[in-house]
């Protein structure tokens, strides 16, 4: 019974053993399957680090210049990578195995710069993915490559902000590149999508040494391939160039991931020959330190280019320079005279244009041959003496204005009135020309005319706000049962009360409308008020700005008032001049109340007056 019961636990725990052996068999199973369906998927977007760099400086992080506007250069890169996308998987025990997702790749850029402006170039880079290879890693899940695919392209501007060959220290300019989210993913080349933002600066030491340095940035999603990440980063550049037609180069490019991938760092050693314009040829090629997505352990890339980037600048046009020679540039006019260069006898010294031999482009120095210059004769085509400037007896009333510009030659008149006299035949001191009564002595205010008093009230009719009705003197002419409110004097209407409105708008009281009623009796009893200047005025309380437009709403209400009551539109103006012409100061209250008018003003017809 022990012997029995001693075999059955043996076979028992053999059992139990073979059962833990096959739970750890499956759970291992389990986590390697887990393991190779993470690693089993590959990203949808390109893997590929390196965007080439079109322009005129190398296809590797390029340089610091711009090219001149309207020339470009196209290139055509030939890009060898080895084992440039590796896949490292641990497994349960802790093992890390790397495996080459592709061992070989080839790939072709066209690369295409133009120059928009003198500082702005517009750029163009396509990859093509012509042949990659790499290890078969079915038994992981994973799909070969394709071989062949279309790469991400790169739009960009590059901005050149100063310019050594326009006369700046360095040479610094900013680029923006957009890698947009086409071509062939499943070539792992095509579909990534990132801004590419830099900041180039560089300099060159005669045409031997030229150095630069960039920095810029990959702003994209993160990837993920095994254990390893891909996705934004920073990008450090540096360039050694020596020669000129043959320059020999030493670029250094680190990249820095913001996805806590591994640092990558490249050495390229190659050169360049620009001296075969129109074309060109580039090659470069060095290891790479790091083992980050994207990175290979070495890359070649070499190409030929096209265009006029390279072509040296024409010599200066020196019809263009201020220091030129008039011979240099026959089509220019230097004198600016209307005769080119090539016509003119006398290209530095404009023809004076005095109608005589004008075409020779001289200047003639004595047209009328009275021994006085062109230049100090008023009188060039006719002879006359020093004394008169060249003119004949050039002031026939020697009125002391020259008869060129006497308007009454012959007639002495002050130089005021070019040469005419003042004509005022009733000595009134109002001029013929504008006095309605030139026989007649009179007034400025009645345009020269003298003043009657028709209801013989010794008022006379332009001051008198009764002038039918006789009546007293203190009262404006009228009785005194009619108090009046009005004053005609030549200058004005002077009120004896005033217009008053609502507060801060241009509405009229009812108080105010029988002294407006009166202002408009008195303008249309007097016909020879020609023309009558409504004025508001404010303090200087607020805004000037808004004072104004309520004192020229407040001239416009007044003016629609006294027309409603029968005044002519046209014998009337509205003027709003805010607190700009006090009447008193506005330091007190009183005078503040004193500048808060309507004022009516009477312009000086004689003197040519309007509204």
């Amino acid at each position: 019974m022990s012997a029995r019961c001693t075999q059955e636990k043996t076979e028992f725990q053999t059992w139990g053993e073979h059962m833990r052996i096959v739970v750890r068999l499956l759970a291992w199973s389990l986590a390697v399957s887990s393991i190779a369906f993470a690693q089993a998927t590959l990203p949808t977007a390109g893997t590929d680090r390196l965007v080439l760099v079109p322009g005129s400086g190398p296809v590797v992080g390029g340089d610091a210049t711009t090219l001149d506007a309207g020339r470009f250069r196209i290139a055509l890169a030939g890009h060898y990578e080895r084992a440039p996308l590796l896949l490292t998987t641990t497994d349960v025990s802790g093992n890390r195995t790397v495996n080459e997702v592709i061992s070989h790749r080839v790939q072709a850029h066209l690369l295409v710069a133009f120059g928009v402006l003198p500082w702005l170039d517009v750029q163009l880079q396509a990859p093509l993915t012509v042949w990659q290879t790499g290890q078969d890693l079915s038994g992981m899940g994973l799909a070969q490559p394709q071989a062949f695919g279309v790469g991400s392209p790169v739009i960009g501007l590059r901005a050149g902000i100063l310019a050594q060959r326009r006369s700046a220290p360095i040479d610094l300019a900013i680029q923006l590149g957009v890698a947009l989210p086409l071509g062939s993913p499943g070539a792992l080349t095509g579909g990534r999508l990132a801004a590419l933002p830099s900041l180039h600066v560089g300099r060159s030491f005669g045409d031997l040494v030229h150095l630069a340095a960039s920095v810029g940035g990959a702003i994209e999603p993160q990837l993920q391939l095994g254990d390893s990440r891909v996705g934004s980063g920073i990008e450090v550049n540096g360039l050694l160039g020596v020669g000129r037609g043959v320059r020999a180069e030493l670029i250094s490019r680190n990249v820095f991931s913001l996805a806590n991938a591994p640092h990558i760092s490249e050495l390229l050693f190659g050169g360049r020959i620009i001296s075969t314009v129109p074309v060109d040829f580039f090659l470069h090629g060095g290891p790479t330190f790091g083992n980050a997505v994207g990175s290979p352990q070495f890359r070649i890339i070499g190409g030929i280019g096209i265009g006029n980037a390279y072509t040296p600048p024409a010599p200066p046009d020196p019809c263009k320079e201020k220091t030129h020679r008039p011979e240099q540039c026959p089509l220019l006019d230097d004198d600016a005279d209307g005769i080119a260069n090539g016509q003119d006898r006398c290209p530095l010294e404009p023809e004076d244009k005095d109608g005589f031999q004008d075409a020779d482009g001289c200047v003639d120095g004595d047209n009328d041959n009275d021994g006085i210059a062109d230049g100090q004769d008023k009188c060039r085509d006719i002879q006359g003496v020093v004394e008169y400037q060249g003119c004949p007896v050039p002031d026939a009333d020697h009125d002391g204005v020259l008869d060129a510009d006497d308007k009454c030659p012959n007639e002495p008149g002050p130089a005021n009135r070019q040469g005419c006299p003042f004509r005022d035949a009733d000595v009134d001191g109002i001029e013929d020309s504008v006095d309605q009564c030139p026989n007649e002595a009179g007034l400025p205010e009645l345009r020269g005319c003298a003043p009657k008093d028709r209801d013989g009230d010794s008022v006379f009719d332009h001051l008198d706000n009764c002038p039918d009705e006789k009546g007293d003197k203190d009262n404006q002419g009228c009785p005194k049962k009619k108090k009046q409110l009005v004053v005609i004097t030549a200058e004005r209407l002077v009120i004896k009360d005033k217009v008053y409105f609502a507060t801060g708008r241009s509405t009229i009281l009812a108080k105010s409308f029988p002294l407006l009623d009166q202002v408009a009796e008195v303008i249309k009893g007097h016909p020879e008020l020609k023309h009558v200047v409504v004025e508001g005025h404010t303090d200087s309380v607020g805004k000037a700005e808004t004072n104004r437009k309520l004192s020229q709403d407040r001239a416009n209400a007044v003016m629609a008032y006294l027309v409603k009551k029968g005044v002519a539109a046209e014998r009337l103006a509205a003027r709003g001049y805010g607190p700009d012409r006090p009447a008193a100061e506005n330091s007190t209250a009183a005078g503040r109340e004193q500048n808060r008018r309507v004022e009516f003003t009477l312009p000086n017809e004689t003197e040519g007056g309007a509204p």
